[in-house]
Parts: structure tokens; C-alpha cells; sequence
């Protein structure tokens, strides 16, 4: 969507579960210097796991040398392999620092340099943006192309047969298909799971026509707010606001219509449940005002601690990102022209919840 603000970062919370494998590396290694630096190493590349899932890339850590424990001891490698377009090093940078550090031997076989922040608590992992290749151990972080570049960088690549690093094609290849579940009778929900799931094939993802809203023409699962929630919250009222824009400066917007739908009954969400809702309001001008809310479903006063929510445009492409942290309820505001696609994606416990529109 043309109206969207461009991310500057991705915030990844560092789960119980990045600790532990950490912790098991770190163990192999008698060095304190060294088993530092492991442990640091495996926190930047679960970021970057993490990262690329959301965005619908199939990686393989196990294939990577950052999970080997020779290679972990031989050489400071912190790569991860995306599966058929080859590896991407994951470089941690230390709070407040100025430059990211990269390893010479780690120079050759890349398809491109992550720079991953981490906390002084080690429970956030921030990915600052990537860099195509390097000549020098100090890059500068004013350097890094914007993270959303990324997916884009990265599909340029196709895997070589005998060789980790990528061989840049002429042309955009389609990113891998996310291995998808669809848990209920709604063809525009879709659920990514993990490579230890059993695969399902993707199927055809409806799409809510917002511009139908306009004229009373809902899908049966997009409710009223009376209906989902009761009572039904105050607009605008104890809301933590994310725009994008200022979209309706300057701009008349007339009475919208408003519905939200219930999200995250599955299984895979531990009975957690989220409640979606999305305004659309049109203006005096072809560019719609649409505002995204999240709260909390169910009995629960709190939205899931971790879970994440992001906005991808029509390539798929997160544009914003930010995380619920055990808050009230989020809203964010975007506006687009009529015939744009988006999407809103939620994350959490490593599965994702995906909705599309079209304005």
C-alpha cells in the first residue's frame, strides 16, 4: 500500500524456548570467550528464524553451521540457510553500538549480512536491516539497507546444486509457499506452522472485499463489535495508537462501518483468542481511512504476551510490525486507494494467523 511508513526495524522477543538451545551450545564449549560468543550467535540467528518464517520463507537450522557445535568452535558463524535461495548471516550488535562486526571468514557464501541488536536483558532481539555483502570486519550500522528490502533481496537468489551460497537470477522469483492449516470453515484465514507439522497444501485464501462493507454485504464470520465483544469497548479510548500515516489529515472522512472477527480458537494458540477488528471509512477523496484494533478475546483483560501483529502490503512485504507485550489492545490506522490488497498478520507460539483484504 502506497501510504504505508517503511519499517526501520523487526522486534523479535527472545522465547523460552531461543535460551535453552543456546544454553546446550554454550555448553559444549570450554573457552568463556568462546562459549559468549555462541551463545550471543544463536540468540541473533533464532531473530532471524523467526523473522523469515513470519515472512513465509522455509529456513533449515540444522543444515546452518551456527548449529553445529564443531563449526560453533571452529569459526564465529552465526548463518542461517533458506532453503533453495541459499545462506544469510545473522551478526549480533551490542546496545548502543555504532558498527556491526563481521568475521572475514564468513565474507564468501553469503547471500546477505543481518544486523540483529539484542537487549542488555537478552529477552529482545531487534533486527536493524541487512546489508548484500562486505569487505571490511566494522560496517557501519547508517550503512544497512532498510529491512524491508529483505524478502525481495532475498528472492533474488535461487540455491546453486552444490554450493550454499545463491546465484542471483535476472529476475524476482516467488518466494516458497508457507505450509498452511486451515483450522476452520473460513477460506481467508490461514494458519503457517513449523517443519515438524504435518505439511498441508495451500489453498486458494479468499479475500474480504472491504468497498462490499459500504453496502451492507459482510462474510457470516465478520461480525458486529455488540456480537464479539460484550460490552463493546469505547473507540479511541486507552488505546495504544500505531499510525502510518496521518491519512485523514487534511482529509473529510464520513461515517464508516465497522466488524471484527474472532481469531486464535485453535488448537496451536493454546485456547488463546484475539479479537480483530477492522473500520473502514471512506473520504472525500479515492483514498479510503481504514483503523485495525486488537483485544483481548474471551475472559482475558490482556492481549497474549508475544503476540505480534504486522501489515503486509500487496507483495506480502511486512511494512509494520509491533508486539502486544500483555497490553490492553493495539490499534493501528492505515489508509490506500480502492483495489489495494493488504494483509494483517498475527504471530504467536511460532503460528500465524493471516487475513486478507481488499480495499
Amino acid at each position: 500500500m502506497a501510504s504505508f511508513v517503511k519499517p526501520l526495524t523487526f522486534r523479535v522477543p527472545l522465547a523460552l524456548a531461543a535460551h535453552p538451545r543456546a544454553k546446550e551450545f554454550q555448553q559444549h564449549q570450554a573457552n568463556l570467550t568462546k562459549a559468549k560468543q555462541v551463545y550471543f550467535n544463536t540468540l541473533a540467528v533464532y531473530a532471524v528464524n523467526f523473522y523469515l518464517r513470519c515472512m513465509g520463507f522455509e529456513t533449515n537450522l540444522e543444515e546452518s553451521d551456527s548449529w553445529n557445535p564443531v563449526m560453533q568452535t571452529l569459526m564465529d558463524v552465526a548463518d542461517l540457510t533458506v532453503k533453495n535461495h541459499g545462506k544469510l548471516e545473522c551478526r549480533l550488535v551490542l546496545p548502543e553500538a555504532k558498527c556491526v562486526k563481521v568475521p572475514a571468514a564468513v565474507w564468501q557464501e553469503r547471500i546477505g549480512y543481518v544486523a540483529v541488536e539484542l537487549d542488555q536483558a537478552l529477552e529482545e532481539a531487534t533486527l536493524l536491516g541487512f546489508i548484500d555483502t562486505v569487505v571490511t570486519e566494522e560496517l557501519p550500522l547508517n550503512q544497512l539497507r532498510t529491512l524491508k528490502e529483505l524478502p525481495p533481496h532475498i528472492r533474488e537468489y535461487r540455491q546453486c546444486p552444490k554450493s550454499q551460497a545463491g546465484a542471483k537470477q535476472s529476475s524476482h522469483s516467488h518466494a516458497l509457499k508457507p505450509k498452511v492449516f486451515c483450522p476452520d470453515a473460513s477460506p481467508s484465514n490461514t494458519m503457517e506452522t513449523d517443519s515438524s507439522q504435518q505439511q498441508q497444501p495451500q489453498s486458494q485464501t479468499a479475500v474480504v472485499r472491504l468497498s462490499q462493507w459500504l453496502d451492507n454485504s459482510f462474510d457470516a464470520d465478520w461480525k458486529t463489535v455488540e456480537t464479539i465483544l460484550q460490552p463493546a469497548p469505547e473507540p479511541w479510548l486507552d488505546l495504544r495508537s500505531f499510525p502510518f500515516d496521518q491519512p485523514s489529515k487534511g482529509l473529510h472522512t464520513t461515517v464508516g462501518v465497522k466488524r471484527g472477527k474472532l481469531l486464535g480458537s485453535e488448537i496451536a494458540w493454546g485456547g488463546e483468542k484475539v479479537a480483530l477488528f477492522v473500520e473502514l471509512h471512506p473520504t472525500d477523496s479515492p483514498k479510503m481511512n481504514i483503523f485495525i484494533e486488537l483485544y483481548p478475546g474471551g475472559d482475558r483483560d490482556r492481549l497474549p504476551k508475544n503476540l505480534q501483529i504486522m501489515v503486509l502490503d500487496h507483495e506480502g512485504i511486512a511494512v509494520i510490525q509491533t508486539q502486544a507485550r500483555e497490553t490492553e489492545n493495539i490499534k493501528l490506522q492505515v489508509s490506500g486507494e480502492p483495489r489495494e490488497r493488504f494483509s494483517i498478520k498475527l504471530v504467536l507460539n511460532d503460528v500465524s494467523i493471516t487475513e486478507n483484504f481488499l480495499i
